[in-house]
């Protein structure tokens, strides 16, 4: 599987904490944020802010209806 690489700041409070919680597991904050993407992935990409979650709405709402196919 082809990776693909991102960069992101984050608040000192945040990056403490992915610190604390990736040094049980012998792990690094780097790729325990891999982790949460991961998970969020698996769990379906649920919308992250009220927001999103609006917009989504919003364009399933226009979204033409299916046709349901009969074979």
């Amino acid at each position: 599987m082809e990776k693909r690489r991102f960069n992101l700041s984050l608040p000192e409070h945040i990056a403490q904490e992915l610190e604390r919680y990736s040094a049980p597991l012998s792990s690094n904050p780097t790729e325990y944020a891999g982790l949460i993407v991961r998970k969020w992935y698996a769990d379906g990409c649920p919308p992250v802010t009220p927001e999103e979650s609006r917009l989504r709405e919003a364009a399933n709402a226009i979204k033409p209806a299916r046709k349901s196919s009969t074979k």
